[in-house]
C-alpha cells in the first residue's frame, strides 16, 4: 500500500509540473519575460528527472512482485506458480518425466525443537533438490515439504534417475555436517514409460511411488520397533 501511495503521489506531482510547464510557457510566450522562460525550463528539468525514477521505481517495483510471484519466500527457489507456469509450456508428456520428493520426520522436529528448526530442514532440502537438478531439469518447492523436479527430453527419464542419485550423494554429504539431518522420501514416474496423456498424471503416479517409498520405510520402523 505503502508503495502505491508513493507511486501514485510522484504521478501526480510529475503531472501537476506538466500543466505548470504548459502555464509557464504560455505566459512567457504572451509576456515576453525572461524569468518566465528560465522557469519552464527548470520545471522540464524537474519533469525528466521524475519521469527517469518513476521508470526506475516501476522497474524495481516489478522485480520485486515478480519474485514474490514466482519464487518461494523461504527457500528462495522457484515456487507452485512457477511450476505450474513451466508445466503449461510442456506439451509433449511422452517427453517427460518428473520426480516428486516429500521430507520425512518434519512434524518431529517442528514439535522438538521449534518450527524456526523446521524452517531451516525445509531451507537446507530446497538447496539441495535445486543443486541436484540445476543441470538437468527444473525444481521448485510444491508446497508444504514437497518438492517437485521436472525433466524434459528424449533422455528425460535418465535424467531423472541421475537427479535422484545426485540428490541422495548431496544430502548425505551435507548430512555429515546439518544441524538437523534431512530425510526425505521421493519417487519418479516417466510419461513415455507408463504413456500418459497429461504432465498432472506423470506427477499423480510420482506422488505415489513417493508415498509408498514413505509408507514402507514407516513400516519397516514398526517392524525394527517390534523386534527390539
Amino acid at each position: 500500500m505503502d508503495t502505491y501511495l508513493q507511486f501514485t503521489g510522484l504521478k501526480i506531482l510529475k503531472n501537476t509540473i506538466f500543466i505548470l510547464i504548459i502555464i509557464v510557457s504560455v505566459l512567457a510566450l504572451f509576456f515576453n519575460v525572461k524569468y518566465l522562460s528560465i522557469a519552464a525550463a527548470c520545471l522540464a528539468g524537474i519533469s525528466i528527472v521524475l519521469e527517469f525514477f518513476l521508470a526506475k521505481k516501476v522497474k524495481k517495483d516489478f522485480r520485486r512482485l515478480y519474485h514474490t510471484a514466482y519464487f518461494d519466500g523461504l527457500t528462495g527457489i522457484p515456487s507452485r506458480t512457477s511450476a505450474d507456469v513451466y508445466i503449461a509450456g510442456c506439451t509433449e508428456p511422452q517427453l517427460v518425466s518428473v520426480a516428486v520428493a516429500d521430507l520425512d520426520g518434519l512434524k518431529v522436529v517442528n514439535d522438538a525443537y521449534g518450527h524456526q528448526a523446521g524452517d531451516i530442514l525445509i531451507q537446507d532440502f530446497a538447496a539441495s533438490f535445486s543443486e541436484a537438478a540445476s543441470s538437468l531439469g527444473f525444481a521448485a518447492r510444491n508446497g508444504g515439504d514437497e518438492f517437485l523436479a521436472i525433466f524434459r527430453g528424449e533422455d528425460s527419464e535418465e535424467q531423472a534417475i541421475a537427479f535422484c542419485r545426485k540428490l541422495r550423494r548431496i544430502v548425505d554429504q551435507k548430512n555429515n555436517t546439518a544441524q538437523y539431518p534431512v530425510y526425505y522420501s521421493i519417487g519418479y514416474a516417466s510419461g513415455k514409460e507408463l504413456q500418459c496423456a497429461s504432465i498432472s498424471e506423470i506427477i499423480s503416479h510420482a506422488d505415489a511411488r513417493m508415498y509408498q517409498q514413505k509408507q514402507e520405510k514407516k513400516s519397516a520402523r514398526k517392524m525394527s520397533d517390534g523386534r527390539n
